[in-house]
């Protein structure tokens, strides 16, 4: 699995290159958020803890592990505080985009 470059060298066009030549840090981590966010490595990861979290959380039913019992508060609450930090990156990246274009 080859990892993508993020730096100006693998930008053709002369706007793109400008962009990440002057961008700060903050709209580079956020490019690099919002890129990973969307990634297919992203969501494989999810989707294995998840499933991991679901299993070991079902072994509750033993009386071995009682971690998050069925409803899953924490997983769900895991959930609910995710967006409100990949939003921000990806609304970011998109007011970054426009600037670009115009």
């Amino acid at each position: 699995m080859q990892r993508r470059k993020y730096a100006t060298d693998g930008h053709k066009h002369p706007v793109n290159v400008i962009h990440h030549e002057e961008a700060t840090f903050g709209e580079r981590l956020a490019d690099g958020i919002a890129s990973f966010i969307g990634s297919w490595r992203f969501l494989i990861i999810q989707t294995c803890l998840v499933a991991i979290w679901v299993s070991v959380n079902t072994l509750q039913a033993t009386g071995r592990i009682h971690i998050d019992p069925f409803p899953y508060i924490l997983l769900n609450l895991a959930f609910s505080t995710q967006p409100a930090y990949t939003g921000r990156c990806s609304c970011s990246r998109a007011t970054a985009s426009r600037r670009r274009t115009g």
